[in-house]
């Protein structure tokens, strides 16, 4: 197997036996690390694309933006899948919009989309706004006796408590209650212990074996506990006629209706929503307050944003005012460049494909690597790029871009769904930190760059980002 793309003569590295050139993933490297290594070796060698080895797999890392586009939207037939292994049968909390295939995700995601409407996004928003202002007079009042705090683990607390009420109608509390076990079993399904090299050997590459025996991604005691959750809740709504504007309101319509989601489906649906959007809300957060902290100038433009917007609504923080606040747009944006929580999109030939420019035909079931990460950093489309700038994205500077040079939710069929839940989370939360409370470097404070958990997934900090803040003055 190891002679693939020898025999095409496609630019990649030597393998070794078993590991291919996968030896560091997951140990010494990310998976953005793992695919930028190559990107940056490759890119110049002529080609749309190199290729390495997942173990015995050949994997094609794309490294043109054109072929980047061909991938997810335009020959979408071919890479329908994302290549993420579910066990729907034993571990159904598992097999949700994100890891699906074929036709069992097609069917689900128009099942779900009208929940990710702007409309729906508008109606969740006096739910969200109510558990910022909790966190607004907790951050107030905890930061005058500790103003040095550990962000990314304080704003975990915060989305766990929205996505707590949107995703599952729970209160939690976990600001004031972080040990409360709703906090405690969502952070042991986020930091669940790594995979063995067997089990992502066998998974990778025979997911039908797997599934026969019985191998499941989500830890039990987490799965039974979410699955828990969800059964009592919707049980408990129905029967009582409760409806709220969150998502589980609108999945329990859905099981009502001709669509007909099933609990499970249900259960499923909402940790998928937890498992996103707590790290990308959270991290995204810390980080956009860590460059802030950096950049003194961009975080007073920002805080006028801010404070321009709530004047014109009587300083109240309004779905509309969200809306406007166009420079915190802009730097929630360039945090999403130089730090996407998704550094590469992943997507699984389902028939057989050949790479263009090449006599190189690729089987079904080859992995496709768009390397989003490598493509944010690459100075042939971004100025100095690692320099926080969120001008980057004024208009006058985008109108000339090409459409895939930024790609922190990836784009086509497959791209997030939940995106529009994503930044209003991040901007509401943002916006009440910023018109209070100015972020500062402390001793604490990483020095950059930043480095990364080596977690194969999620690109996210691999230690704390520890800020200070400081009451504004009036």
């Amino acid at each position: 197997k190891y002679n693939f793309w020898t025999r095409y003569g496609i630019p990649h590295e030597r393998p070794e036996f078993f590991y291919g050139n996968a030896r560091k993933l997951g140990k010494e490297e990310h998976a953005a690390e793992f695919c930028d290594r190559y990107y940056k070796k490759f890119k110049n060698y002529g080609g749309k694309f190199c290729g390495a080895y997942l173990y015995f797999d050949p994997i094609v890392i794309v490294t043109d933006l054109d072929f980047a586009r061909k991938v997810l939207v335009e020959d979408f037939k071919y890479f329908p899948g994302v290549g993420t292994y579910s066990n729907e049968k034993d571990d159904p909390i598992s097999a949700n919009v994100f890891t699906l295939e074929g036709d069992r995700w097609r069917l689900l995601r128009q099942k779900l989309s009208p929940t990710f409407t702007a409309g729906k996004i508008r109606q969740m928003f006096e739910t969200v706004l109510k558990t910022t202002n909790q966190f607004d007079e907790y951050l107030n009042e905890f930061t005058r006796e500790k103003p040095e705090i550990e962000a990314r683990t304080f704003f975990s607390r915060y989305t766990t408590d929205i996505i707590a009420k949107c995703a599952f109608g729970l209160d939690t509390n976990s600001l004031r209650n972080p040990e409360n076990i709703f906090a405690k079993m969502g952070m042991k399904a986020i930091n669940s212990p790594p995979k063995s090299i067997l089990f992502l050997f066998l998974t990778n590459n025979f997911p039908k074996l797997s599934r026969f025996l019985g191998i499941k991604i989500v830890q039990t005691d987490v799965a039974e506990f979410f699955l828990d959750i969800v059964t009592k809740t919707v049980s408990f709504r129905e029967k009582n006629k409760i409806e709220k504007n969150d998502f589980l309101d609108s999945m329990i319509k859905l099981k009502n209706s001709e669509s007909r989601l099933t609990v499970p489906q249900i259960a499923a649906q909402s940790f998928a929503l937890w498992t996103a959007g707590f790290e990308s809300s959270s991290s995204t957060m810390s980080l956009c307050l860590y460059e802030l902290a950096f950049n003194e100038e961009i975080q007073s433009k920002a805080r006028q944003c801010v404070l321009n917007v709530l004047n014109k609504y009587d300083g109240q923080l309004t779905y509309d005012g969200i809306m406007e606040m166009t420079y915190l747009d802009w730097c929630i944006n360039e945090i999403l460049r130089m730090y996407p929580i998704v550094g590469v999109h992943f997507r699984k030939a389902k028939y057989d494909y050949k790479l263009p420019d090449t006599d190189c035909i690729i089987k079904k079931g080859t992995q496709v690597a768009i390397p989003a990460y490598s493509i944010h950093y690459d100075s042939n489309y971004w100025e100095e790029p690692n320099v926080f700038n969120p001008e980057r994205f004024s208009p006058e500077n985008t109108k000339n871009w090409h459409s895939f040079q930024f790609l922190p939710f990836g784009e086509g069929p497959r791209m997030c769904i939940g995106i529009r839940f994503v930044y209003m989370q991040t901007k509401i939360g943002l916006s009440t930190i910023l018109k209070n409370l100015a972020v500062k470097k402390c001793a604490k404070t990483p020095d950059r760059p930043l480095t990364f958990s080596k977690s194969p997934f999620l690109l996210v900090p691999e230690h704390g980002i520890w800020l200070k803040f400081e009451k504004l003055s009036v």
